[in-house]
């Protein structure tokens, strides 16, 4: 314990200090009570009875400075808390009415089959403010399967179905990134009259149709020549309003599809040489017999597959890509069978490239937005020389999908000049040119009724309503790729340095050695990982680079 020290036994020097000290003391702790009482009462929102009841404390019981300051700020609070209460109650209400009047509208919203004229309104609204070249659209049409069943729609009284198919078309922007859903139909093919009257209702509403996309079934080619662009020489007809060109674009991944499966099932013959798909499962049995291969990519499920699996874009692009017709090239190079299958593959690759491309700044030229570049037109040209002389096994005549890839690159061609001529446009994202815009809506109202995914009409008309009012958030399942049975083999433990590799082998290590060269070469460069890689990258050709694993690493 401390002993209290008395005045007496302290130097006057420090009673001097002490005494001015607290002189100081008295005067801050007056000064800030006086503030405090004057905060609360120029507080506009503290009541009159909490000013008197907080002045009667103060008087009564003896309060120090920080006592009133945490009055004050306890006053202030609770006002705030009052406040904000008050605010969370007006905004609940609001949001409240806001779903109500939501609700209300979708009920009345008109989804009945034909052209939907609720959506077009919309879109009106939507398009008001874009520019001329932003509202250059695009139209999509497709079928999907429905549920065949007999139903009854309370809110127009009347029974829909059974159906067999539900047609929608969709319209998107060219250059602005917008979409909807404006023609709905079940069990109906589309027609020329169909197509020309939506054409004339998007006109109304300012919006200019520049190309239509589909796939080339049946139907749809029936409906093209009833259009008068059956020609891959003139794939264009005339807008019913303006008279502007309207270009006829077969959907391109579709295309690639059927590429592929007339390679594995029938083969080709160009100049008096046969292509077919001989050495690709050759290629690929002696890649299921290694640990390690740089062409991972490939496996049995490429070639073999079943009616169901022929319907994935992906595989038909990864075997139709320039990495096999690499693998080609360097593990039979002295093969003309396999050095004329290689290029076949090159150049349906390099075409599917300028043809889906998403973005102006790719690092390829192939992949980059269309713009017309020497690489691009060079692209176009050998696969229209390809197509316009190549025969499948077995047929004579040139088929439906060969006349359909030339009319493809016709149109593109046309409608990149117009563009530029029109709106004096860079390039066009070629991706905007497909199908994939309807799948991606087929599938999202597959997705919101989880595991019902064959939903019946009604409940197809419910679904599109959700989707067109955003009201059903819908989280985008991405789909695993599928691992095979041989891609999963784990390398032994038990390898030693005197293992032998076969070429595959040692091209597969190369490949991962120079992928790990490439990725840390900057953070560690005093290790010089991938030198001799980067000092030959200026000999890297599309066509020839100077070997396999070099041009991967």
């Amino acid at each position: 314990m401390f002993k209290k020290l008395k005045l007496n036994a302290i130097p006057s020097v420090i009673k001097s200090q002490i005494t001015e000290l607290k002189q100081t003391v008295e005067i801050r702790n007056q000064t800030e009570t006086v503030s405090c009482n004057v905060t609360i009462l120029q507080n506009d929102d503290v009541v009159q009875s909490q000013i008197d009841v907080h002045q009667s404390q103060s008087t009564t019981i003896e309060k120090t400075s920080d006592d009133n300051i945490t009055n004050a700020k306890c006053l202030s609070c609770h006002q705030y808390n009052i406040q904000i209460e008050k605010l969370t109650q007006e905004l609940s209400k609001a949001h409240e009415k806001s779903r109500q009047i939501l609700e209300r509208y979708a009920r009345k919203l008109n989804l009945k089959e034909g052209i939907l004229e609720d959506v077009l309104d919309l879109l009106k609204h939507i398009t008001a403010d874009l520019q001329q070249c932003d509202r250059e659209c695009v139209l999509s049409f497709n079928e999907m399967k429905v549920n065949r069943i007999l139903e009854y729609d309370p809110a127009s009284d009347e029974i829909l179905g059974p159906h067999n198919n539900l047609q929608v078309v969709m319209a998107r922007g060219l250059f602005k990134n917008w979409k909807q859903p404006v023609f709905i139909g079940f069990d109906q093919q589309m027609t020329k009259n169909i197509i020309l009257e939506i054409i004339k209702r998007l006109h109304e509403t300012n919006i200019n149709v520049v190309a239509i996309v589909s796939d080339n079934c049946q139907a749809n080619v029936g409906c093209w020549k009833d259009l008068g662009t059956h020609n891959y020489d003139h794939p264009f007809f005339k807008h019913p309003i303006n008279d502007c060109n309207i270009y006829v674009f077969p959907d391109a991944p579709h295309l690639l599809k059927l590429i592929r499966n007339w390679l594995l099932d029938k083969g080709f013959e160009y100049h008096n040489k046969i292509i077919k798909a001989d050495k690709l499962f050759d290629l690929v049995a002696n890649r299921n017999a290694v640990e390690l291969t740089p062409i991972h990519k490939l496996s049995q499920h490429h070639l073999v597959m079943t009616p169901q699996e022929r319907q994935n874009v992906r595989k038909a692009a990864e075997i139709l890509s320039r990495t096999t017709a690499i693998a080609l090239r360097r593990y039979y190079p002295e093969d003309r069978d396999a050095e004329e299958l290689a290029s076949f593959i090159e150049k349906v690759d390099l075409w599917f490239s300028v043809s889906n491309s998403y973005s102006p700044y790719a690092k390829l030229h192939f992949k980059k937005s269309f713009n017309a570049n020497e690489n691009q037109m060079d692209a176009l040209n050998n696969m229209f020389e390809l197509m316009s002389n190549i025969n499948a096994l077995g047929k004579t005549s040139m088929q439906v999908f060969q006349k359909s890839v030339l009319m493809h690159i016709t149109s593109l061609r046309l409608l990149y000049d117009d563009m530029k001529q029109k709106h004096n446009i860079s390039y066009i994202s070629t991706y905007k040119l497909n199908q994939d815009v309807l799948e991606n809506f087929f599938s999202q109202l597959r997705q919101i009724g989880g595991v019902h995914d064959h939903p019946s009409p009604l409940n197809y008309m419910y679904r599109i309503r959700m989707m067109i009012l955003a009201m059903q958030e819908i989280n985008n399942i991405s789909q695993a790729s599928d691992r095979d049975s041989e891609d999963s083999n784990a390398i032994s433990s038990d390898s030693n340095n005197n293992l032998t590799q076969s070429e595959q082998e040692s091209d597969g290590l190369q490949y991962v050695l120079g992928y790990i060269a490439y990725k840390y070469n900057s953070k560690f460069p005093e290790l010089n990982l991938g030198t001799q890689t980067f000092q030959i990258r200026g000999d890297h050709s599309y066509i020839q680079p100077p070997t396999f694993v070099q041009h991967l690493s």
